[in-house]
């Protein structure tokens, strides 16, 4: 069984950080499992072989390693726009989308924002709705 946690998200925004406080309790491990296979079947989406080239890439970048992908969403999202510049939204898009509907939650890509602060929202609303994790 796993362990429940209280989970802060740390975003890091232009020079400054801030911690955005997550008021109810979740499985940590179980939500970041979710998390990183959204994140593989959304890179999946354009072929396993394109998945493996931008994984490897996103670690050369900024030293992510799989595990560590659902704490340091800032960091992956800056790795993708450095490998993609402007493109990098619509594939973090891609990847919510496979996340919202993992979690079985409606996703509105046009009321998109920040893509850390979206699965931060992603987390809130599947505590609300009681996911089974």
């Amino acid at each position: 069984m796993h362990q429940s946690t209280e989970y802060a998200l740390q975003i890091e925004d232009k020079g400054y950080s801030r911690n955005l406080e997550l008021p109810y309790k979740l499985e940590r491990k179980a939500f970041n499992k979710i998390v990183v296979e959204a994140i593989n079947e959304g890179l999946s989406s354009l072929g396993e072989p394109f998945r493996e080239v931008v994984l490897f890439h996103v670690r050369k970048f900024s030293g992510i390693s799989d595990e560590d992908l659902p704490d340091r969403l800032d960091q992956f999202h800056q790795a993708l726009f450095a490998i993609f510049g402007a493109g990098s939204l619509k594939l973090e898009m891609v990847i919510l989308d496979r996340l919202f509907s993992k979690l079985d939650l409606p996703f509105d890509s046009k009321r998109a924002s920040e893509f850390a602060i979206k699965v931060a929202e992603a987390k809130r609303l599947a505590a609300l709705f009681q996911h089974p994790f």
